[in-house]
């Protein structure tokens, strides 16, 4: 009877300390909980010894527990205490390490009936290796990202070697709130790589609150959003190549993995970085912590290392990269670096430093790697546009895109098409107007683009560009029409530039008063008063037919230049 009064009364001391515990943890968060069960065993060991000499050495009794038999109960229950704890703790760990390491399970359960259905709203589909997440603000611009992931996932295979890859997730959240839960450190960030360390799932999260805006737009947005996916994509690969090659990649310096990614994530053939006033030390910015302190005070640590890559690359080629990595599984990185390299980390540091002592302002132009340029991807973004727009009739901009990606792939006709549909909502934009002119241009329609260019004149009078385009369109019917829009155009713009081109077409007018016609015409398009070679075709074909019975050498040199431009 005894026996069972003991079982009773701890049961219920048993569920009385869980519940306490759980409520207390309920408001702490990932790393308070650890530091909690860290003193509650400390605690439980001191009270077994308590237990012992209370009970067993100086016979007497702690509640309703003595003698040894209520000892061992007691000292039982403790044990058990202690272990239903760590399993409260073990899942309010796993819990918080799947939402938010520096959130609570308060916040957590207040935010999983919202979260459910912000997850439901997603749709789930397999690529590949690669498991794509995405709401309906990504779903029209999806086959854009598939075309991404292939290309970043060719260019990490020439740097680095191809490997076996795991799964990867990549969640393409719409909504800010909810990405920024992924982490405290993405306040300011627009996507992040991370590896669950229970579950070992692979994921990118990145934020998209548009297809349009964010993926197919042609602007520096959706560019950035193309080199943000390839730089978490180059860490998901180094992280695979790391496992493959047995590299610890804890051990490889910061600058050297985030500067790789952005390196690789740039795919340009030229740095396309901001040229660095000053070099921070390399082993300052080699750890985490360093990084951060870093960023904080306000430097460009990315493209800090993004510059000492590119350097290391032009020193020793992109199998450095590489290179460097793998001996580093056998030697430390600072070994393997003078070893691939030739030189010290702080002796390849003295060189960036005398870069940026030397000022190479050309340096983006005149330096230049083997780096390949990622693929436009022009027809799929056509395609993905013109889903877009079915669905989005009205957006000018989107029309506007379409029509330089038609124009880039020389579908001129298409181009005209996009940029008159733009112009019926709008028929106000000088923009629209001057594109519709340099696509009719393109398909040798000059009624249609004399119509825009006075458009754009009338819109935007100090439109010098379209003063230009007209005058080269009335060269075709009448020079002295020409000269006058260009004499208009001087009194918007001054610059020596246009006075020079109006100048060459004065010289043309005064040719043909004195009867030497090919002579001026010949030494008008030798000229830089007509830039575009489908202009100077016109006029020769124009001159060609209106002087086909004059022979002279200057007929003959302008025969020439003809078969020039055509080649």
């Amino acid at each position: 009877m005894k026996v069972l009064k003991y079982l009773v009364v701890s049961s219920v001391l048993i569920i009385f300390t869980a519940l306490m515990y759980t409520s207390v943890i309920f408001f702490l968060t990932f790393e308070n909980i650890i530091n909690l069960y860290y003193v509650c065993v400390i605690l439980f060991f001191i009270f077994i010894i308590y237990i012992i000499t209370r009970i067993i050495f100086n016979k007497k009794k702690i509640l309703i527990y003595k003698e040894s038999t209520g000892a061992m109960i007691l000292i039982f229950m403790v044990i058990l205490v202690n272990i239903n704890l760590g399993f409260i703790s073990l899942f309010a760990l796993t819990t918080l390490e799947k939402t938010d390491l520096n959130s609570n399970l308060y916040n957590v359960a207040k935010n999983t009936k919202a979260s459910k259905f912000y997850y439901d709203s997603f749709n789930v589909e397999i690529y590949n290796n690669v498991k794509l997440i995405y709401g309906e603000s990504s779903k029209l611009g999806i086959t854009v990202v598939k075309n991404y992931i292939d290309n970043i996932e060719e260019d990490c295979e020439r740097v680095l070697d191809k490997v076996s890859l795991q799964a990867l997730t990549l969640k393409l959240h719409y909504n800010e709130e909810n990405f920024k839960n992924i982490s405290q450190e993405l306040k300011g960030f627009s996507g992040v790589y991370f590896t669950n360390t229970l579950t070992k799932e692979n994921t990118i999260g990145m934020l998209v609150k548009d297809s349009y805006s964010d993926i197919l737009a042609i602007n520096s947005k959706t560019s950035e959003f193309k080199k943000i996916l390839r730089h978490e994509y180059v860490h998901y690969y180094f992280h695979m190549f790391s496992e493959y090659n047995k590299i610890n990649l804890n051990s490889i310096p910061l600058w050297f993995s985030e500067g790789s990614a952005e390196y690789i994530g740039e795919a340009a053939d030229k740095f396309n970085g901001t040229f660095p006033n000053t070099i921070i030390p390399l082993n300052s910015i080699s750890t985490k912590e360093g990084w951060v302190n870093y960023s904080n005070k306000g430097y460009n640590v990315y493209n800090q290392g993004y510059f000492a890559i590119y350097n290391l690359v032009l020193l020793k080629g992109e199998q450095v990269i590489k290179n460097i990595l793998i001996k580093a599984s056998m030697v430390s990185f600072e070994d393997a670096f003078s070893e691939e390299v030739g030189m010290t980390i702080k002796e390849f540091e003295e060189l960036l430093v005398k870069q940026t002592e030397d000022n190479i302002s050309s340096y983006a132009d005149r330096v230049k790697t083997q780096m390949v340029h990622a693929q436009p991807f022009n027809e799929t973004r056509i395609l993905a546009l013109e889903t877009y727009l079915q669905e989005n009739p009205e957006n000018i901009n989107a029309y506007m895109d379409l029509g330089v990606m038609y124009e880039r792939n020389k579908k001129y006709k298409e181009a005209l098409k996009c940029c008159e549909k733009a112009v019926n909502i709008n028929p106000y934009d000088a923009v629209i107007w001057n594109n519709i002119g340099l696509a009719s241009l393109m398909i040798q329609d000059n009624e249609k683009a004399e119509k825009a260019f006075k458009n754009v004149i009338m819109l935007d009078p100090c439109n010098s560009s379209a003063y230009r385009k007209l005058a080269e369109i009335l060269l075709l019917t009448s020079v002295d029409d020409a000269v006058k829009i260009l004499e208009e155009a001087t009194q918007v713009d001054n610059s020596s530039e246009l006075k020079s081109v109006l100048e060459s077409y004065r010289r043309l007018q005064e040719g043909i008063k004195k009867e030497e016609p090919l002579k001026e015409y010949f030494k008008f398009l030798t000229g830089n008063s007509v830039s575009v070679a489908s202009r100077k075709l016109a006029i020769i074909d124009k001159i060609l037919n209106d002087y086909y019975d004059t022979n002279c050498i200057y007929k003959y040199e302008i025969i020439k230049l003809r078969e020039k431009l055509q080649e």
